[in-house]
């Protein structure tokens, strides 16, 4: 169970620190609603990888298997869906937590 909660910290914090570096590589001509999908879809992309890599290093961690890849990409998708949602409903959200969100509010 400890393993499972590393895994998770471990898990939140290369997604966040590592998705800057990934967009690096994404060329200038992508933005907008098109931009936040693709965000959600690294996110989960870098979930399941960071997953796989510490079910060898950490002791009772299982291997996640395509299953796994396919609902955190999923799940990525689901929270870039809901950052678009609150800007359809002009939900409040400080610029902060993301800078991307008045981008998608215009989108829409």
């Amino acid at each position: 169970m400890l393993g499972y909660l590393i895994l998770i910290i471990i898990q939140v914090a290369v997604s966040v620190f590592g998705l800057p570096h990934i967009m690096k590589f994404v060329p200038g001509v992508i933005n907008g609603l098109p931009l936040l999908l693709l965000k959600g879809a690294i996110y989960g992309a870098l979930v399941w990888a960071v997953g796989l890599i510490f079910s060898y290093i950490l002791k009772g961690v299982r291997t996640p298997g395509g299953g796994t890849a396919a609902t955190s990409i999923i799940g990525g998708l689901i929270g870039a869906g809901v950052v678009i949602a609150m800007g359809m409903y002009s939900v409040a959200m400080p610029a902060g937590l993301n800078s991307d969100f008045g981008l998608a509010a215009d989108q829409i």
